[in-house]
């Protein structure tokens, strides 16, 4: 066969069982499982095999126009996904970050932050000096722009600890990642949810306690599984007790999740570790340091990485959903601000 006739048969074809068939009817629904089922059913690689079959080269303005259907019909519906079956999966995306808004008490005294905010009048005057000769009345409603001025540290807020948070040296002597350095693969993994809201304020959680909690809600761990523990802090996040609530996750229970390939874990209490408060009571009566920030510590074994002060986790099922918490790049920083999410699949 000539390879003229060849491009002609796979185009014509092609064109009239997967494009006329496609237009046709979408010209009747967009609806979203019309336009994912018929995406489905254009299947480029039988394009390919065919072309690879006779010898010839599909023509490109074809495979072009496939690639900007597809991506224009993939737009149209956003948040709704498609599987092998052609069943219909919708999107859903859960906040689990906090709001950074001044007088709502999320940090103890001493670590607030505050933000100022700048309105569209104030800045009127930048602009009469970028643009000699421009007054206010030349602009729309009389107006610049507005902006806010944040003075914060990189651990108010929902946010990521890096290992170079908990020491600047990890036990081989090495020298622990920043957050610029993190590897972001290890930020968009399947969620889990441990839910330790039971659990008294300063309680420190054992291996045993997650251990004990897996089997309640029979999930067994994966390498890379992002693990958030819910706590009684949640419910008093916004007053000034919210810092001193909550239990926390020691040494021992962060080196069994560590062991079990987990990379990245997460708290809705003010920091992994059991509260200020009752670690120092402790310390008064024992004496011992190594209850110190003894979660945190164990970054200096095994490198991993922790978000704080997350929200609404009391929303989250115990599995089957991941979790996306990319931080902030901030060079050679010991944390970095997130927008938590935790992302469904529904049919």
């Amino acid at each position: 066969m000539s390879q003229r006739r060849c491009e002609r048969r796979v185009h014509d074809g092609e064109r009239n069982h997967s494009f006329i068939k496609m237009r046709r009817s979408l010209s009747f629904s967009l609806s979203a499982e019309a336009i994912r089922m018929h995406i489905g059913r254009f299947d480029i690689k039988r394009l390919t095999r065919r072309q690879q079959a006779c010898d010839c080269r599909t023509p490109k303005l074809e495979v072009h126009l496939a690639g900007a259907v597809f991506l224009f019909l993939c737009r149209l519906t956003p948040a709704t996904i498609c599987d092998s079956n052609e069943r219909i999966f919708m999107r859903r995306i859960l906040d689990l970050s906090m709001t950074l808004q001044n007088d709502v008490p999320s940090d103890p005294p001493g670590y607030e932050y505050s933000i100022a905010y700048t309105s569209h009048q104030d800045t009127v005057p930048t602009l009469e000096r970028r643009y000699p000769g421009l007054q206010a009345s030349d602009l729309p409603n009389g107006e610049a722009f507005a902006l806010e001025t944040v003075n914060l540290s990189t651990h108010n807020g929902t946010h990521v600890d890096s290992p170079w948070h908990y020491s600047s040296l990890l036990e081989d002597g090495t020298k622990p990642r920043g957050i610029d350095e993190m590897p972001l693969d290890w930020f968009f993994r399947p969620g889990v949810k441990l839910d330790f809201r039971h659990l008294p304020d300063g309680y420190v959680v054992t291996a045993e306690d997650i251990e004990r909690e897996l089997a309640r809600i029979d999930y067994s761990l994966r390498p890379f599984d992002i693990v958030v523990v819910n706590t009684s802090a949640a419910a008093k996040f916004g007053t000034e007790h919210y810092a001193e609530s909550g239990c926390g996750v020691g040494r021992e229970a962060t080196l069994f999740l560590c062991e079990k390939g987990v990379r990245v874990v997460g708290t809705d209490a003010w920091g992994w570790d059991a509260p200020y408060k009752y670690v120092a009571e402790r310390y008064a009566r024992d004496g011992d340091p190594s209850i110190i920030w003894e979660g945190h510590k164990a970054g200096r074994t095994v490198e991993y990485c922790q978000i704080e002060k997350l929200r609404y986790l009391e929303q989250l099922p115990s599995h089957g959903f991941q979790i996306a918490a990319f931080p902030v790049k901030i060079f050679a920083a010991s944390g970095g601000w997130t927008r938590a999410v935790a992302i469904f699949d529904e049919p």
